[in-house]
C-alpha cells in the first residue's frame, strides 16, 4: 500500500476497538461498590478522611501542629545558642585526638586541591567546555542518526 493510502493508525486502533466484543460487569459489582462506600460512611471520623472530621478536632489538631512548630523553631534556635558558646575544637582534643590529625589531614587535601585549581583554572574551564561540547555533539549526532535511520523505515 503507498504511503498516501497508509490508514492512520488513530483509524486503525478505532476499527480495532469498534470489534472488541463489549464486556459485561459482573452481576454483584454495583452492589460491591456500594456496600464499600457504606462501610466508607461508617468509619469513626478519626479514621474518615480530614475534610470530614468535625470542626473542634480540625482546630485542635492544627493547635497542637503550632505549638509543636513553634516549640521545634524555639528549640532551634536555643540550640543555635548553645553551639555558640561550645567550643568544638577544645572537645575533640580532649576526647577525640585522633580526629585533629585526621582534621588537619583534610584540610591539607583541601588546601593542595584550591591550589591545584587555582593554578589550573583555565585549563580545567577549557577541559569542561571541552566535555560540554563533545556531549552536545554526540546527543546531536545520536537524533540525527535515529531520526534518519528509524523515521525511514
Amino acid at each position: 500500500m503507498p504511503n498516501n493510502e497508509r490508514p492512520s493508525l488513530e483509524a486503525f486502533v478505532h476499527r480495532a476497538l469498534r470489534e472488541l466484543p463489549a464486556e459485561r460487569a459482573p452481576a454483584d459489582l454495583e452492589a460491591r461498590v456500594f456496600a464499600a462506600l457504606q462501610a466508607r460512611r461508617q468509619l469513626p471520623w478519626w479514621q474518615a478522611d480530614w475534610r470530614e472530621w468535625p470542626v473542634v478536632p480540625r482546630v485542635a489538631v492544627f493547635a497542637v501542629a503550632a505549638v509543636v512548630a513553634a516549640g521545634v523553631a524555639w528549640l532551634f534556635l536555643a540550640g543555635t545558642r548553645a553551639v555558640d558558646s561550645f567550643d568544638l575544637s577544645a572537645w575533640i582534643e580532649l576526647h577525640a585526638p585522633g580526629l585533629v590529625v585526621v582534621r588537619s589531614v583534610v584540610a591539607t587535601v583541601v588546601e593542595a586541591l584550591a591550589l591545584f585549581v587555582r593554578t589550573f583554572q583555565p585549563w580545567l574551564l577549557g577541559l569542561a567546555v571541552l566535555v560540554a561540547g563533545s556531549y552536545a555533539a554526540l546527543i546531536a549526532l545520536g537524533s540525527g542518526l535515529y531520526r534518519r535511520l528509524v523515521n525511514h523505515r
